[in-house]
């Protein structure tokens, strides 16, 4: 009795085992995508935006999948994770899940995300991967240099390859995948820039000129910084502080790219030039439509890129970083978890993901692009001819000289950054500096608060106290890091 007993119990074993093997076989073959890719919009367009984007990915995969023969493809499981401020508390618990999860070598297999945002991308919570060049330079995502031979739908050459490299790590491997970016510029009148005008310069260089199209890019450091008057007060737009540093730091050492007294004597230089650009009215004068500063490459209604507008002769102006050369901006990206066991299904999602032919049409895309005025990746979509951002307020329409010029644009990058809560910390400090030297000055009392800020240059600010301010947020910068 006592052998039936042990043979039962082994029987059982066997049986739990053979079970939990094909349980771990079916999930190892249940593909799992993870999206983050709402906005604060998502409050005001309706917390199903995002949901209804992926619910029409999910049936342009299936269909994809259903036509190259790949079974495993035409069910998968996504996990969205929310962006309404109403599903705050449920974010936060997915997050940690999540990242306890990969932690342990599991996850997700795919990640289709937005980086962190300083403004309308902005949550309450960080996004998944708070600073990416860090996640880029570890060890969660998988290479995919030996994969993009693979492709059946994307053509990489025909991609901005200095966008592209940003996505890999420091042993040149592409680990990630830039979907959307953008790039600081101001939008001139064509006959306010003259053919002497050289964008081949350094930050300093370009606000100290005394050509006035170059010494107009000192408005970029302070948000929405422009008094009203004679001058346009257009382009609302955040600091371009964090534009001005090819890379704001190194998370292999957890140390800024910038110490603090450089930090202050660029902010310091740059009050001071445009102090003098407002307050002795040097520069450009009586604007009637431009310049517009465009922060994310957001073209608004009434752009000067649509078809609507009358003046095509326009010029564009990259904002230069301390060393030359200009920045980009990763908006949104994409990557597959290192410890996938669905590779090449992974991978045939991705190469998807970046087609020419998906991007124009999908409405992913339209979710995170379209709305926040992001540039794509692929220098197709946007060539004379073509409408990108078809279903935004201010669909963007290239002519061929502005396409030209966007083209030379893109090739000024020489440095790519993926926003992380430094480039945040950044722009409260910048606008602690402006609130503080507003206050000081005694403008209309009868004047709204944002008229009150826009007349910040008017006031001031000692010295001691610009020095308070930048220590307080360079301290919490450097905390910041370390606790990445």
């Amino acid at each position: 009795m006592k052998h039936k007993w042990i043979g039962l119990v082994i029987a059982i074993s066997l049986l739990c085992v053979i079970i939990y093997s094909c349980s771990q076989t079916t999930d190892a073959h249940h593909l799992r995508i993870c999206f983050d890719i709402g906005s604060s919009n998502d409050d005001i367009l309706g917390s199903s935006r995002q949901e209804e984007a992926v619910s029409a990915f999910l049936a342009d995969l299936e269909a994809y999948a259903r036509a190259q023969d790949i079974p495993t493809l035409e069910n998968v499981e996504v996990e969205v994770i929310p962006s309404s401020r109403n599903s705050s508390t449920e974010r936060l618990a997915m997050l940690q899940r999540i990242r306890t999860e990969i932690m342990t070598g599991n996850g997700p297999d795919i990640f289709i995300l937005r980086s962190e945002g300083r403004e309308v991308d902005q949550l309450a919570s960080n996004r998944l991967f708070a600073y990416p060049e860090k996640a880029i330079d570890g060890d969660t995502f998988l290479p995919l240099d030996d994969l993009l031979s693979e492709s059946r739908f994307t053509k990489w050459t025909d991609m901005y390859s200095t966008i592209l490299d940003g996505g890999k790590n420091r042993y040149g491997q592409q680990v990630v995948l830039p979907m959307t970016f953008s790039i600081p510029l101001v939008v001139f009148h064509g006959e306010d820039v003259t053919e002497s005008t050289d964008i081949d310069v350094t930050w300093s260089e370009a606000i100290t000129s005394d050509d006035p199209i170059l010494s107009e890019l000192s408005r970029w450091l302070w948000p929405s910084g422009m008094p009203l008057g004679s001058r346009n007060s257009n382009g609302m737009h955040l600091s371009g502080i964090a534009f001005l540093y090819p890379k704001l730091a190194d998370f292999q050492s957890c140390q800024l790219s910038f110490t603090e007294d450089q930090l202050f004597h660029q902010v310091k230089e740059g009050t001071a030039i445009y102090r003098n650009l407002i307050k002795e009215g040097d520069g450009l004068e009586n604007f009637t439509a431009l310049p517009n500063y465009f922060n994310f490459s957001k073209f608004t209604a009434g752009s000067p890129f649509s078809a609507s507008h009358t003046n095509t002769d326009i010029r564009m102006i990259p904002l230069p970083t301390i060393s030359g050369g200009t920045v980009a901006e990763v908006s949104t990206y994409c990557a597959i978890n290192r410890n996938t066991s669905l590779v090449h299904e992974a991978f045939f999602v991705l190469d998807l993901l970046m087609s020419e032919n998906y991007q124009a049409n999908s409405q992913l895309f339209n979710c995170v692009s379209a709305w926040d005025g992001n540039m794509p990746l692929n220098k197709n979509l946007c060539a004379p001819g073509k409408t990108y951002h078809k279903s935004s307020m201010g669909p963007l329409e290239f002519t061929q000289q502005q396409y030209d010029e966007w083209q030379d644009i893109c090739g000024q990058v020489i440095s790519v950054h993926f926003p992380s809560p430094l480039d945040r910390e950044l722009d409260n400090m910048i606008s602690e500096i402006q609130q503080v030297m507003a206050e000081s000055y005694e403008s209309e009392v009868d004047k709204y608060p944002g008229e009150r800020l826009r007349d910040f240059i008017y006031g001031e600010i000692t010295d001691e106290q610009l020095r308070e301010i930048i220590h307080r947020h360079y301290k919490r910068m450097c905390r910041l890091i370390d606790e990445s």
